[in-house]
C-alpha cells in the first residue's frame, strides 16, 4: 500500500520517512514567480519560505496540484493499492479536487482510495485515514 498525501500534511520529515508518505506538490509563487517547494525541506529552507511570505513586499501565491504531478504518482505505484489523502475535496482547492477526479479515472484497474482529511492541514488527517481505511471506512470522495 502506497500513501500519497500533498505539502499541506505538515508532518515532519521525520514522520513522512517514518509513515513512508508520498508527497505531491502544491505549486507556490512568489511574485508570480515558481518557488522551489518540496516535501522534504529543510528547517533552513522553511524558515526561508516563512521569512518570504512574512515579507509584505512579496505576492505569494498557489495553485492547484497539476494532473500531471498527480499522474506521476499514480502511473509509478499503479500496481499498489494507493491511499490519496488530501484537503482538495473539502477546502477551497476545487481545481486540485478537479484534477484528481479526472485522473483516478484513468487507471480503473488500480485500487485507489482518496480520503478527505476534512483539515487544512493534513497531517490531522492521514494518520486518522490510514485507520480508517485500513478498518474499511475510507469516507466520502
Amino acid at each position: 500500500m502506497v500513501i500519497i498525501g500533498d505539502t499541506t500534511c505538515q508532518l515532519s520529515n521525520e514522520k513522512i520517512k517514518e509513515m513512508g508518505v508520498e508527497v505531491m506538490r502544491y505549486p507556490i509563487f512568489v511574485n508570480k514567480s515558481p518557488y522551489p517547494i518540496e516535501a522534504l525541506m529543510t528547517p533552513e529552507d522553511k524558515n526561508k519560505l516563512r521569512d518570504i511570505i512574512n515579507d509584505k513586499k512579496n505576492m505569494v501565491s498557489t495553485a492547484g496540484i497539476e494532473p500531471n504531478e498527480i499522474r506521476t504518482f499514480l502511473e509509478k505505484y499503479k500496481n499498489e493499492e494507493i491511499i490519496i489523502m488530501t484537503q482538495a475535496i473539502s477546502r477551497n482547492s476545487a481545481a486540485t479536487a478537479e484534477a484528481l477526479r479526472a485522473v483516478v479515472k484513468e487507471f480503473p484497474k488500480t485500487k485507489i482510495e482518496v480520503i478527505d482529511s476534512n483539515h487544512l492541514t493534513g497531517g490531522f488527517g492521514i494518520p486518522g485515514g490510514i485507520d480508517r481505511a485500513a478498518l474499511g471506512n475510507p469516507g466520502k470522495y
